[in-house]
């Protein structure tokens, strides 16, 4: 078959009836008619060069150095078996996410890591540098992870438990308190010569007394902190006047202006203040035997009176001292 020269190389070739010059054109076909049918594989192909110089060619196809289709900053994919499409150019900045076999597609931000690559049960993850993730060594039971700064943290033994410089909250003036285990509050600010006075388990309160030893408590007790002295009648005479001593042993209402010497060796009993006195009524109280510490006396305010704004009872628990209680128109003050 003789090579037609030109722009257009072609073939003469026998249609069956007449030479033609066939391109391989719709209009122009090449038909080979002397070349049989052959239902295997190719190994070469029979192609013109731009000269119009039929060749054999290897029958694999060359790789394609570029894609027919798609336009500038298209992702190519496999949409199915031999079938290439295009993902749209995303924006600055994006990420390519995969949707399995369903059209890969941009995401703006990157999803939150569930889990990170590497390390052992019991590792700390730790930034080495920017964007560098590493792990400590596992520590031991009862260590504490401790800063080493830039460096690797470091597990070590727990370092003793340091004394507290400042208590964080609380005004001026206020007490601290423990309201339970490891809970701390505070007792609000006293007045000027004001005690505080323990109540148990519950919060402690600011107490008003004269002489700033004796305290108000749930039931009001003499302070182990009262100065001793003897109790003589030429001492307690030149005080509160010439009312003479009287000794009890057993229960008792004093008057106002009694002078009572009590013997609690007997047993523990109760002495109880005048009721509604006339405002500056003192009565004087004094162990006799020395032996409140062994039977306690106790001192009750009678009816709505009270000792120190208590309406509890006063328990005189310290051997061998005096009181002086003195009633100043609201409530008994207690003396010492």
């Amino acid at each position: 078959m003789p090579i037609v020269p030109g722009s257009n190389p072609a073939l003469q070739t026998w249609n069956g009836q007449n030479f033609v010059v066939a391109d391989g054109s719709n209009t122009n076909p090449i038909k080979l008619p002397f070349l049989k049918i052959n239902q295997g594989t190719a190994s070469y192909l029979i192609g013109s060069d731009n000269n119009g110089v039929l060749s054999y060619y290897n029958s694999t196809p060359s790789l394609a150095t570029n894609i027919n289709g798609g336009s500038a900053g298209n992702i190519v994919y496999q949409s199915g078996a031999s079938t290439t499409s295009f993902v749209a150019s995303g924006t600055s900045g994006q990420i390519l996410q995969s949707n399995g076999t369903s059209s890969p597609n941009w995401i703006t931000s990157v999803p939150l890591a569930t889990n990170i690559n590497g390390g052992i049960a019991g590792e700390i993850p730790y930034q080495t540098a920017s964007g560098t993730t590493a792990f400590t060594s596992v520590g031991t039971s009862g260590q504490v992870l401790t800063s080493s700064g830039g460096g690797t943290p470091v597990w070590a033994s727990a370092p003793a438990a340091t004394t507290a410089q400042a208590i964080a909250n609380g005004s001026a003036g206020q007490i601290v308190y423990q309201t339970g285990s490891s809970a701390t509050s505070f007792v609000s600010t006293g007045t000027s010569g004001q005690v505080l006075v323990s109540n148990g388990t519950s919060a402690p309160f600011w107490s008003t007394n004269i002489s700033g030893n004796a305290a108000t408590a749930s039931t009001a007790t003499i302070a182990n902190s009262v100065a001793s002295a003897s109790v003589t009648s030429a001492g307690l005479a030149s005080d509160v006047g010439a009312n003479t001593w009287v000794v009890k042993s057993s229960a008792y209402t004093a008057q106002a202006g009694d002078r009572v010497a009590t013997s609690t060796t007997g047993g523990s009993w109760t002495l109880t203040l005048p009721l509604s006195p006339p405002t500056n009524t003192m009565v004087t109280i004094a162990d006799n035997d020395h032996y409140w510490s062994t039977n306690n006396l106790t001192v009750a305010p009678n009816g709505s009176n009270t000792i120190e704004g208590s309406a509890q009872n006063l328990i005189c628990n310290v051997s061998g001292y005096s009181l002086y209680v003195l009633y100043n128109g609201t409530t008994w003050r207690i003396l010492v």
